[in-house]
């Protein structure tokens, strides 16, 4: 369950590690001051944070939840390699992608072991990769992914966040599934997966 508002802060923070300790935590406590706010979406990009899910979980104001998006490392690993993605067709790029999920969630594992409650509220996931030059994705693909990770998720909901999709003759941002396509995956999962959040 998601209490009150969740800040989607993490887009409008200095970039990491560019804030020294203390300026973080005044940045934590700048958000924790918005009225109605009780959580805060944050970014994986191979760490919840540079020195640790603990020192995160010093850092967030008290009784406050997390939603973790993925897509920072969708991103970053796509540019390394374009075949890395969840829904991926090509195994290494796709097994890449699901350790890296893996590793996410055990981060929250021990953000939440610190903080003696369950913070983390869900998961959003993403479907890269964008399949042009080559690439190839789909829905079948992301559905696997899925399943793999709905064990090591523990209950934690696994969302996909519906991002632009490849579109002929459109210029993509991300250029990723359809959502048609993204909830024939969630279908195709089935246990543990929600459907994916509007466009």
């Amino acid at each position: 369950m998601i209490d009150g508002l969740t800040l989607g802060a993490y887009a409008a923070e200095p970039r990491r590690p560019a804030l020294d300790e203390r300026s973080e935590r005044r940045w934590f406590q700048a958000l924790a001051a918005v009225e109605g706010a009780h959580g805060l979406e944050v970014f994986f990009r191979g760490t919840l944070h540079p020195r640790g899910p603990e020192h995160l979980a010093q850092l967030l104001p008290e009784g406050w939840h997390l939603v973790v998006t993925a897509l920072p490392q969708a991103i970053a690993g796509s540019t390394t390699d374009p075949r890395y993605g969840l829904a991926s067709k090509h195994a290494d790029g796709r097994h890449a992608a699901v350790d890296d999920i893996r590793r996410l969630l055990a981060e929250t594992r021990r953000l939440d072991a610190v903080l003696g409650r369950t913070a983390v509220r869900a998961i959003e996931l993403h479907s890269a990769p964008r399949a042009i030059d080559g690439v190839s994705s789909d829905a079948s693909a992301l559905a696997l992914s899925l399943r793999e990770l709905t064990d090591a998720a523990e209950g934690t909901p696994l969302i996909v966040e519906h991002c632009d999709a490849l579109v002929a003759g459109q210029a993509p941002i991300k250029g990723y599934l359809s959502l048609a396509a993204e909830q024939a995956a969630v279908d195709e999962a089935q246990d543990g997966v929600r459907c994916p959040v509007s466009p």
